[in-house]
């Protein structure tokens, strides 16, 4: 996914002609974890033709590009500051996710083990069949013989059948079920659980009761492969399906908490990706990915609110990066497409907005930019982020039409450029 760290179009006054302005054009966009913006030369007043150095303007000059020189090393500084920070923030998140996630391993091992004993302990009193549970019997006094005679075995109440289902007993040795597809079965117990998307070789610990060798009720499962845990997933489980709330923890850290449908997340939840960037996607969801409304929230304020579609932004949709710029428009594939607008404010505080086509990622297609605080504006055509082609170009009142390429527009039989950054003479 392309996310560009920030559109800087800044208008600078330049000996190009009378009342006509400058757009320094740098078409990087923001993106979902914006740097800081990267420093930009201040815009500044060409001196009048003809007219003589003036030593005061120099050094006024001079001192504003030793001004800019320094507010260039100080944002240089905050930001590798800022980076150190998140660097350390990263990494104290990485370590207290795998200890979150080392404890949740010992807490499932723990009560796998539990399981195993209890499974154990009823397959040995299976295995023994019914007790004779009765009292010893007593020898009368050989002055009553009769008594003794009529002495009865007794035997203790039977104990009442249990409220849940018992945990099913392992298969016999060598003796394998057929299962639907999807389902896997604990190899300790028997006891199926249905395990969508499963990679082959995946096993299965299931923590629970069983019913007809399919999990039933509130339990827990964990998927192994190659001796990792892939996943650990709590809920109410019916027919060996997790329906309704429920929990899941990916072996990264990443959890998810919410409703699920056939053992998929599906319907409203919460995901967090704490094994990744940090960022929270709470919404609608559908085949384990975000699907329908929702907002993502990253740690370093950036936020999107809008539709998705398998996991990526996809409609309509606003994207508010977190450094002074907001985009509201169409989304595909996770990157802008369509029609939308862009708003920001450049490091020295221009604003500007672009209000037109888009297309993978960038500005493609008929649009207008504008900075309304430099009295410019430019409606016409743009190609990757800048303008290029048939466009009208109007500054101070004054409208000029013509072509722009490679920063420099013709119109009325010469070529003035009003984009700085772009090299070459203009013919």
């Amino acid at each position: 996914m392309r996310v560009p760290a920030g559109a800087l179009l800044l208008l600078a006054l330049l000996s190009a002609g009378p009342g006509l302005a400058q757009i320094n054009l740098s078409p990087a966009e923001p993106e979902a974890a914006p740097a800081a913006p990267p420093p930009v030369r201040a815009p500044r007043p060409a001196p009048a033709s003809g007219s003589r150095p003036d030593p005061e303007a120099r050094e006024r000059q001079e001192e504003a590009r030793r001004r800019q020189a320094e507010e260039r090393e100080r944002r240089r500084a905050e930001a590798r500051e800022r980076q150190e920070e998140a660097r350390r923030r990263r990494a104290e998140d990485r370590e207290r996710v795998a200890q979150e996630a080392r404890q949740r391993r010992e807490d499932a091992r723990e009560r796998r083990e539990e399981a195993e004993r209890d499974a154990a302990a009823r397959r040995a009193a299976a295995a023994r069949g019914p007790q004779n549970l009765a009292l010893p019997q007593t020898t009368a006094p050989q002055a009553a013989p009769q008594a003794a005679s009529q002495a009865a075995p007794q035997t203790l109440p039977q104990p009442t059948p249990q409220q849940q289902p018992p945990l099913a007993p392992p298969l016999p040795q060598g003796t394998a079920r057929a299962l639907p597809p999807g389902l896997l079965a604990d190899p300790a117990n028997g006891c199926a659980v249905l395990v969508p998307g499963a990679p082959r070789g995946a096993v299965l610990r299931w923590s629970g009761p069983c019913r007809d060798g399919l999990a039933e009720g509130a339990g827990e499962y964990l998927l192994l492969l190659n001796g990792q845990t892939l996943a650990s997933t709590w809920g109410g489980f019916s027919a060996g399906r997790l329906n309704g709330p429920g929990m899941r923890v990916l072996g990264n850290g990443d959890l998810y908490e919410g409703e699920f449908r056939d053992g998929r997340a599906a319907g409203t939840g919460r995901l967090q990706y704490r094994g990744g960037d940090g960022s929270t996607y709470e919404g609608e969801f559908r085949d384990d990915l975000p699907n329908g409304r929702g907002t993502r929230v990253w740690r370093n304020g950036a936020r999107y609110e809008g539709s998705w579609v398998a996991g990526q932004r996809q409609g309509i949709g606003r994207m508010d990066y977190g450094n002074n710029a907001v985009y509201e428009g169409g989304w595909f594939a996770d990157r802008r497409n369509g029609t939308g607008t862009y708003r920001w404010v450049g490091p020295n505080g221009v604003p500007g907005l672009y209000s037109g086509e888009w297309r993978n990622d960038m500005r493609n297609g008929l649009g207008t930019e504008v900075f309304e605080t430099q009295n410019a504006r430019i409606d016409g055509n743009f190609v990757n982020d800048r303008p290029q082609g048939p466009v009208a170009y109007t500054t101070n009142g004054t409208r000029l039409e013509g072509e722009i390429l490679d920063g420099c527009l013709r119109t009325g039989g010469r070529a003035v450029r009003i984009i700085i950054g772009s090299t070459g003479e203009c013919r």
